[in-house]
């Protein structure tokens, strides 16, 4: 748990990063044209062809010492297409993009894995396996439509900035507070099966008797399902699309 709360560290630091990045990119323009001219022997006649050709990113051309655009031609097809099917990336601002986003993408998914696999065995080891769909029932389905609920109503208040910090904050806290503070703490926290059962009835169902009493895995495993649907369709893919324009896309 503890490698838990260092990649949500990470993570955080490459958000803020991307974001900032994002802030001070300088806007250069997308495309600009100059004229090439091409001359060729036809019949014994000279005719000398001008084409007009946009030079923007993924341009084949290149600047040449006298500052004129050249092409490059390797085998008939321009160098630029190898690239363009291998990398596609171009400008410094657009590989610091990439990279970023990459990056955060990285976390994201590695946050993901290891809260999936973490709230699974936390939750079939303490409280059995039968757990799991209770949980998912009373325990995610209400949590997921009050998240979507508040996203909705926040969505047409903050700013997109804002409502992105306002999403993935609230997640970073409960883990590094679950790793730091929940866990160590769990026995003066959790009650024991016996206490339970006397509050509750001991006709109560086994199954929620031991949900209650280990009710700080059975959080995480709430949390970690609401965060593994929000995770990559919201904290990635809606910023990819704020910051990415469709020309870079």
């Amino acid at each position: 748990m503890r490698g838990l709360s260092i990649v949500a560290c990470l993570l955080w630091i490459v958000i803020k990063t991307c974001s900032s990045a994002q802030q001070n990119q300088v806007l250069t323009p997308a495309t600009s044209s100059s004229t090439i001219q091409l001359s060729h022997k036809q019949g014994g006649n000279k005719k000398v062809l001008s084409s007009k050709l946009n030079c923007g990113r993924g341009d084949p051309t290149k600047m040449n010492g006298t500052g004129r655009r050249s092409l490059t031609v390797i085998g008939g097809a321009t160098s630029s297409k190898l690239r363009d099917a291998i990398f596609p990336v171009y400008g410094r601002n657009e590989i610091i993009k990439f990279l970023l986003l990459g990056s955060m993408k990285f976390f994201i998914i590695m946050v993901l894995t290891l809260t999936r696999d973490t709230k699974d065995t936390l939750i079939v080891t303490q409280c059995g396996a039968e757990a799991i769909a209770f949980l998912k029932i009373y325990g995610v389905l209400p949590s997921a439509v009050a998240f979507t609920a508040i996203y909705s109503k926040a969505s047409n208040i903050l700013s997109k900035q804002a409502l992105f910090y306002a999403t993935c904050i609230p997640f970073f806290i409960f883990f590094l507070a679950y790793d730091f503070l929940i866990r160590p703490n769990i026995s003066f926290l959790e009650p024991s099966l016996e206490t339970v059962k006397s509050i509750i009835g001991s006709s109560t169902s086994d199954v929620i008797a031991n949900i209650l009493s280990h009710w700080t895995s059975a959080l995480f495993f709430v949390v970690a399902e609401i965060y593994s649907s929000v995770s990559i369709g919201i904290l990635f893919w809606k910023t990819a699309n704020d910051l990415v324009s469709p020309k870079e896309a």
